[in-house]
């Protein structure tokens, strides 16, 4: 059978360790290979672990990418709400810095190309400063 094998509840212990209650999913893929995936998120659907599991790299990948080009250096919140407004917010202000570097190479903007001789990394820091002044200075 392929797809999710088990799903189990385990109890991991020590000799001056408390117990830890842990989950373990075992996963075939095919009739050689099966994988166990370890977690304490009890909530998640089996499959969904899985899939966490199967797709961190890309996740990485992309964290990565938040933090060399939106220059994140560390979340201003802690909730979920608070991240999602930060990650938008740097998302935001990259395109509208892309679309202005590339409007920025027409000649019908070279003045405006002109007067502001500030590299893409600069802008980027100048705007999230900025953006991160106005909503904490009421």
């Amino acid at each position: 059978m392929l797809g999710v094998e088990r799903d189990e509840t385990i109890e991991l212990s020590g000799a001056n360790a408390p117990k830890l209650k842990l989950r373990l999913v075992t996963y075939r893929l095919s009739k050689t290979k099966s994988y166990r995936y370890l977690t304490s998120r009890f909530e998640l659907d089996p499959l969904t672990v899985v899939r966490l599991y199967l797709y961190r790299w890309d996740i990485e990948l992309f964290i990565g990418w938040i933090k060399g080009h939106l220059q994140f250096d560390h979340w201003y919140s802690q909730c979920e709400n608070g991240v999602l407004i930060q990650l938008y917010a740097g998302l935001i202000t990259f395109l509208l810095l892309k679309l202005f570097s590339a409007l920025a190479q027409s000649s019908r903007f070279k003045v405006l190309n002109h007067r502001l001789q500030v590299k893409p990394k600069e802008r980027l820091s100048r705007t999230r400063t900025g953006l991160f002044n106005l909503f904490n200075n009421p």
